[in-house]
């Protein structure tokens, strides 16, 4: 991931929209709340959807995990994907609705996306037209979006789920206990599994070890801690790091970027 633009997770300028109907297949809404008021699980059988935060930041819940979505970043979610998003505090929206149809190519995976300069641009402007309903511009505009969405480099805002019930016990605890240097046998005594179990089970389910994991899930954490206001030297503290330097090469080994880039 390129450092070239150090403030590339800085929010999309505020959108909205006004108009309420499809038009020729798409649809386009913009959405704020100031509550922890997740919107329940649902799918969409016959459209893929688009959603960026254009201020603040949200999680997408499924069975498989969770993905992280921070300014300046969106996601692509499936047709038949049932999800869930999540919020804390104030956020805004904008959500793209797409009939399948409509897609060339099926892209059945769901993934967080960078919003570069040129997506942006192109994203105002798919809005601008869906405004006034000028369908030919929309299409047309829509391609060259998919095609910048998946020329770019996916976004490592992935935290896979352990569906066995040991393996989601040990990492609940080192979820809660992210500063602690535990033993993996007495982990592997207080979730109810042998070190080999639970070495297995995490290539399995996770398809990552459990250092990985754990890392992962700091990296995560710390975004969304930043993105709430938090200090990167707080955020060091809070997630067991000796310093905030510790933290920066968590992120430069990650993302290639400094936790700066993500205030």
């Amino acid at each position: 991931m390129s450092e070239k633009d150090p403030k590339r997770y800085r929010l999309i300028e505020s959108i909205s929209i006004e108009n309420s109907c499809k038009v020729s297949g798409y649809y386009a809404g913009t959405f704020r709340t100031r509550q922890l008021c997740p919107a329940p699980p649902h799918s969409h059988a016959d459209e893929y959807q688009l959603v960026f935060p254009t201020n603040g930041f949200f999680k997408i819940v499924t069975c498989q995990g969770n993905w992280l979505v921070p300014g300046g970043s969106g996601v692509w979610i499936p047709p038949g994907m049932t999800h869930e998003i999540l919020w804390t505090g104030s956020c805004e929206i904008l959500s793209l609705y797409v009939r399948k149809d409509l897609v060339a190519q099926s892209h059945h995976e769901c993934f967080v996306f960078p919003l570069t300069p040129l997506m942006k641009e192109l994203l105002m402007k798919f809005c601008a037209c869906y405004e006034t309903s000028e369908v030919s511009k929309l299409h047309n505009l829509f391609q060259v979006i998919l095609d910048e969405i998946f020329s770019t480099e996916k976004e490592p805002f992935f935290l896979p789920w352990a569906k066995d019930k040991r393996l989601e016990k040990l990492l609940d605890i080192i979820a809660k206990n992210p500063g602690e240097i535990q033993p993996l046998a007495r982990l592997a005594r207080r979730s109810g599994a042998s070190q080999r179990t639970l070495l297995r089970l995490a290539q399995k389910e996770l398809q990552m070890s459990l250092q990985q994991w754990k890392d992962t899930w700091k990296f995560i954490r710390a975004i969304e801690m930043l993105q709430q206001g938090h200090t990167v030297g707080d955020v060091a503290e809070c997630l067991g790091f000796e310093n905030a330097s510790g933290l920066r090469k968590l992120f430069k080994r990650l993302s290639g970027q400094n936790p700066a880039s993500f205030v």
